[in-house]
């Protein structure tokens, strides 16, 4: 996941309008880095890019059912 998180970072470099990139980062602070926070923005910010992205719908509404069984 670490080389993962590295070319995503490098991707937001070369273009920070990429709607793509925003939520698979959102994927990854979810999913492996557990910071809740950082991965709603980035979900939010992919879907202000591109709102017909429907990854970034997926893997939000996967972050948001953990944030909920998390916080129980």
């Amino acid at each position: 996941m670490p080389h993962a998180k590295a070319n995503v970072l490098q991707a937001l470099e070369i273009d920070n309008h990429n709607a793509e990139a925003h939520a698979t980062l959102g994927a990854i602070h979810s999913g492996y880095d557990w910071e809740w926070e950082s991965a709603t923005d980035e979900f939010e910010r992919a879907l202000a890019i591109d709102d017909k992205l429907s990854s970034s719908y997926c893997w939000y509404s996967a972050h948001l059912v953990c944030l909920e069984e998390y916080e129980k």
